[in-house]
């Protein structure tokens, strides 16, 4: 259902509240390329639901693209990145798996992922290196002292 409350961003947005519902969409890409699928999503009943890329047919799911939105009381949005593999065509697809109540859906986007990984550092230093310099460590060291 499209609803005209709850939305993240004043519009309509998409409402899942039905045990086992699916919507999905089949979309072109470009073969082996990295993308980011990132969508807004408001689950104020705790329900199980997911965001899942499929090959084109449904009959296989691309590596690392399921992502559980179970217990987001508050419109949070939602990153994953995949790369699209040998397929042209890929199908995204939102579903819930909870009976009663209802999942909101909204700003859905399919980019190419961007060239710095973790810019947002959501998952702490994963894909960052880092080291100390010796005097930069030292005037911190005397600033705590101080």
């Amino acid at each position: 259902t499209v609803v005209n409350t709850y939305s993240s961003n004043g519009l309509k947005t998409l409402y899942l509240n039905s045990q086992y519902v699916k919507t999905y969409q089949l979309v072109n890409v470009s073969k082996n390329t990295e993308y980011q699928l990132s969508y807004d999503v408001y689950n104020p009943d705790g329900k199980y639901a997911n965001a899942i890329v499929f090959d084109s047919t449904r009959t296989k799911t691309i590596n690392n693209t399921s992502v559980q939105t179970y217990g987001r009381s508050a419109w949070e949005t939602v990153y994953t990145t995949f790369d699209s593999g040998d397929y042209e065509s890929l199908r995204i697809e939102f579903q819930l798996s909870s009976a009663a109540a209802g999942v909101y859906i909204d700003n859905v986007k399919l980019e190419k992922a961007p060239l710095v990984k973790n810019g947002s550092f959501e998952k702490n230093y994963n894909d960052w290196s880092y080291s100390v310099k010796r005097y930069y460590f030292k005037c911190m060291l005397y600033l705590l002292i101080i």
